[in-house]
């Protein structure tokens, strides 16, 4: 956890939705990101965040972090349009510090995983180090110039369309494939969004992209979750941030939901 003086600004109380963020690192601890489930494994969780102006709230940032251990901050400002800059935060933080681990999941912190079915699917993957794992591929998108959010120009790429990528939500893969991702990065010219950069990435090392979209659901999270349908599919990955969805309550209501399936199961069993 490194930190620096944020620059002088006014003190403002923290607003609700910066509240959310804690709510939501807190949902993780409790649930999927939780070790208590999964005995025998390790599975260290971090949360990557950048700089805040707020010094109000970087210093109960400091203090979640002296209770819990696990927030990396590094020295960019916190914002939409670094996310590029914290995907390589994340590769390097796991190449350097985590290197040993089998594999690495990157994500969103509204994102839901069913570790339970994860857990299982990585266990039956052979290595194999020319591919992502796990991930929503996207296909055939196009470059959209002049977009107010999403504009890239002709100089920072020059094709009229993406190469496949994982949407950005999450994505797991060997540690190794990770180290390539991280080294590749270097020398590839970052621009958002953030997940079709990484798609270029992944391109240049040839890796391949399963198959695998139909294991994500999106909308609405915790109706499609609740399902029997959804608990006997392969579906294991939930994005609860979708419409008027909060976040912290729809990761706790789903995981209650899905303790109570594969703990029936396992005494069926």
């Amino acid at each position: 956890f490194r930190t620096h003086p944020p620059p002088h600004a006014m003190l403002r109380s923290l607003v609700g939705s910066e509240m959310c963020i804690r709510d939501r690192r807190m949902a993780i601890r409790e649930t999927w990101g939780s070790e208590k489930y999964f005995p025998g494994l390790h599975m260290p969780v971090v949360f990557l965040i950048g700089l805040t102006k707020n010094r109000t709230e970087q210093e109960t940032m400091e203090r979640e972090n002296t209770v819990y251990g696990d927030i990396l901050q590094e020295d960019f400002t916190e914002s939409y349009f670094t996310l590029d800059l914290k995907t390589i935060m994340a590769w390097k933080w796991a190449s350097e510090y985590c290197s040993h681990a089998t594999f690495v999941m990157v994500c969103n912190d509204e994102f839901m995983v069913d570790m339970f079915k994860l857990i299982s699917y990585l266990k039956s993957e052979p290595k194999d180090e020319s591919k992502i794992n796990l991930c929503s591929n996207a296909v055939g998108f196009g470059v959209m110039r002049g977009h107010p959010k999403w504009h890239v120009s002709k100089e920072t790429y020059e094709a009229t369309h993406y190469p496949p990528y994982c949407v950005g939500s999450g994505y797991v893969a060997r540690s190794a494939v990770i180290r390539k991702m991280y080294f590749m990065s270097v020398d590839t010219p970052m621009f958002m969004p953030d997940d079709a950069w990484i798609g270029i990435v992944i391109e240049k090392l040839g890796l391949y992209l399963p198959p695998t979209k139909h294991m994500f659901t999106l909308r609405p999270a915790l109706k499609k979750s609740s399902k029997l349908e959804y608990l006997k599919s392969p579906s294991l990955a939930s994005v609860t941030d979708v419409g008027s969805e909060d976040p912290p309550t729809i990761m706790q209501e789903i995981w209650k939901v899905l303790l109570t399936y594969h703990t029936v199961t396992t005494v069926q069993t």
